[in-house]
């Protein structure tokens, strides 16, 4: 592939494929010759979020992809407000990766299936660097692939203030709704306007009725967590609940 496919005027930029080298090396040439100019980038790697088989070689190749070698950091995509992620791996070379894409200057971020996802949080909420974000949506990857519970996400949130959208879906296993996790949503209460909450799995009685837990003990945590479900700075609110739960959160409204 040579020059002849840049594109002066090329700002967002989608891609969704298989993530092996000859299209990996395809993509990251086009990647780098629009690099300077791109303010979207949505890449989503079919096939590296439920493969448990892959080998750092596989990350590395990624790496390689990005320009980018392991011990040097820098900033590939020096436009890029809006990333769109998923299945894409944060195991290896994370910091290198995350000054690429430019995170402290992003206004969206959505991270979907990425494995790395708690290793990249962790390192932006010890970053020095401002946190500009406005948007973040984060799929939590499955259990069995990077299992890890909410305190990365709920320090990430805490690191840094101004989400207007807030969309989490997590595996539900009686760790997601925690304390630090509802503090964490509250601390963007000022500008926090849309806060979706979704699980893969939501607890059953003996009768397999739906029980969702974090309905039935809102009365018994602390006011500031009962103020996010009000959402009294809030224009859209979302739960993961059959339409018959509704009556139950429409108590605490």
């Amino acid at each position: 592939m040579d020059g002849s496919l840049q594109l002066p005027c090329l700002r967002h930029f989608s891609w969704t494929g298989n993530p092996g080298w000859i299209y990996l090396e395809a993509l990251g040439k086009l990647l780098l010759w629009h690099a300077t100019q791109l303010e979207t980038l949505e890449l989503d790697f079919i096939g590296w979020f439920n493969n448990e088989d892959l080998q750092p070689s596989h990350w590395n190749n990624f790496v390689k992809c990005l320009g980018l070698k392991i011990g040097n950091k820098k900033v590939v995509f020096p436009s890029l407000r809006i990333a769109l992620l998923s299945a894409v791996p944060f195991r290896v070379a994370t910091a290198e990766i995350a000054q690429a894409l430019n995170f402290s200057h992003l206004r969206t971020l959505r991270l979907r299936n990425c494995q790395g996802t708690k290793e990249l949080l962790e390192l932006l909420a010890n970053s020095p660097e401002i946190i500009r974000l406005t948007s973040f949506e984060l799929t939590k990857p499955g259990a069995g692939l990077d299992g890890w519970g909410m305190t990365p996400l709920a320090k990430f949130l805490m690191s840094f203030q101004g989400l207007k959208d807030l969309y989490v879906l997590c595996d539900g296993r009686g760790n997601a709704l925690t304390e630090d996790y509802w503090r964490s949503i509250l601390h963007h209460q000022s500008t926090l306007q849309r806060f979706v909450h979704h699980q893969r799995e939501v607890e059953v009685d003996s009768q397999h009725n739906v029980s969702l837990i974090y309905l039935r003990e809102l009365s018994e945590w602390h006011t500031s967590v009962q103020q996010v479900v009000l959402g009294t700075h809030l224009d859209c609110i979302g739960f993961c609940c059959w339409s018959a739960d509704m009556v139950q959160l429409s108590n605490f409204v």
